[in-house]
């Protein structure tokens, strides 16, 4: 069934786009003027993915991609996989809007010791399906 979402065009992911969650590899990045138009450039780093659209990256998502992957080097990054999902609580403009979060791959059931930067967290009560 459609929705009003379903209405925009958007050259970016948005949150809709990772419910459910998705396993994403990257692929690279890119600086990206994000302004309206007649608007001063807004120039932003957006992370490239091999599956979607590109993902307009903020600290936030850094930090976890950092934690996750083990490295603050966006070079390398590239060809690592990560999950992309819809958190509900994230906050924007002092609301809670939800908005696009990332996490490491879950670790394989018969891997004792998760691999250097892997986020351990338990991800349990989250409602993805992305079994990595």
């Amino acid at each position: 069934m459609p929705s009003v979402s379903d209405l925009s065009n958007s050259n970016y992911l948005q949150k809709n786009d990772v419910e459910p969650a998705i396993l994403v590899t990257i692929d690279g990045y890119d600086r990206a003027n994000l302004a309206q138009d007649g608007q001063p450039k807004e120039m932003r780093y957006v992370l490239k993915f091999k599956e979607c659209k590109p993902l307009v990256l903020n600290k936030t998502n850094g930090n976890r991609i950092q934690v996750a992957l083990g490295s603050d080097d966006f070079d390398d990054w590239i060809g690592k996989q990560i999950v992309l999902y819809n958190d509900e609580n994230v906050e924007f403009g002092g609301k809670i809007t939800g908005g696009i979060r990332v996490r490491a791959k879950k670790k394989a059931a018969n891997n004792d010791k998760p691999p250097v930067g892997e986020d351990t967290t338990d991800y349990s009560e989250e409602k993805d399906d992305v079994p990595f």
